[in-house]
């Protein structure tokens, strides 16, 4: 077994790690001498662990999806993945189809976390002659 190539390390700080695998996305805080032998692994198409501790590491990263058989593997699970994507953000642009039509910006709700504050009260700051848009709709 081999670590997948889709695995993002991130400091914490001087002494701990975030492995975030990008397949499943399981993430896991490692120390640094954990690390170093995560790091010792990379590349290496067939593992093959030297000391318990090396053993327990790769029995942990095994059952949390870190490695893989082969890089064919790998690119089939992300594949699916990618695939399930894009159905899921196929389906959630075909659901939801809308135009939205701002004829004045002088809106009176007054809301109090609103960042347009006073501008929305002026009269006027929506021209339509020069808006270059113009809308009929008949009934």
């Amino acid at each position: 077994m081999k670590l997948i190539r889709h695995v993002i390390p991130v400091d914490i700080n001087s002494e701990e790690k975030l492995m975030i695998n990008s397949l499943n996305g399981i993430i896991d805080k490692i120390s640094v001498p954990v690390y170093e032998i995560f790091r010792k692994w990379r590349g290496v198409e067939e593992i093959v662990p030297e000391c318990e501790v090396e053993v327990a590491l790769f029995e942990s990263l095994k059952m949390r999806g870190y490695l893989s058989n082969s890089s064919k593997d790998e690119d089939v699970v992300k594949e699916k993945l990618v695939a399930r994507l894009r159905e899921i953000s196929t389906k959630q642009r075909e659901a939801c189809r809308s135009i939205t039509f701002i004829p004045s910006y002088n809106c009176n709700f007054r809301c109090p976390y609103c960042f347009e504050g006073e501008n929305t009260l002026k009269k006027g700051n929506y021209d339509t002659r020069s808006s270059g848009c113009r809308i009929r709709i008949g009934w």
